[in-house]
């Protein structure tokens, strides 16, 4: 099998062999109306399906994929990214930050890192209808579009608008 994308290939076995006299490199099947021509033209037909499949899922998951990526769903090797996410970085943040809450912050500012997740969470679902984005991901038509979001869908004043705005950016740079 040999898989092109982004003017980038790569090719794994099959594990299935055929003999070159009946091999149509032209159309990528074996050539014959034969119960094993059919076989091998059907296991391909649906090995070819499957990697679209895949390709669909990761393209609907994530604007940054690979053919390496590809490769491994395909194969059903499971490799976590090595690419922070954002509402993960966030998450872990805020999580770390709760012992330290009455020593280093007040309960308040513990609230308003919270309150900055669920905004983050439920603008990324808003504009882009996905969970989570890369770090990688965030420019700065990513920070206008978040202002913009949280003065006219959640109806935040400039005041605490800035102050999401602050929490988030401290996130983004850890």
């Amino acid at each position: 099998m040999r898989i092109t994308f982004k003017g980038k290939n790569t090719s794994f076995s099959l594990h299935k062999s055929v003999d070159v006299s009946l091999w149509d490199t032209k159309m990528g099947k074996v050539l014959g109306t034969t119960k094993y021509a059919r076989d091998i033209n059907n296991y391909l037909q649906s090995s070819h399906a499957i990697v679209f499949e895949h390709f669909r899922t990761l393209r609907e998951k994530n604007a940054l994929f690979s053919i390496d990526d590809l490769k491994r769903a395909y194969l059903g090797i499971e490799e976590k990214s090595k690419e922070a996410k954002i509402i993960e970085i966030f998450e872990k943040h805020n999580e770390k930050m709760k012992p330290l809450v009455d020593i280093d912050y007040s309960p308040h500012t513990m609230m308003r890192y919270e309150t900055a997740l669920r905004h983050t969470q439920s603008f990324i679902k808003h504009t882009f209808g996905k969970e989570d984005l890369f770090l990688s991901e965030l420019n700065h038509e990513f920070m206008v579009d978040f202002e913009i979001y949280l003065k006219t869908v959640r109806s935040c004043n400039n005041n605490s608008t800035m102050k999401y705005i602050k929490n988030f950016k401290k996130i983004g740079a850890t």
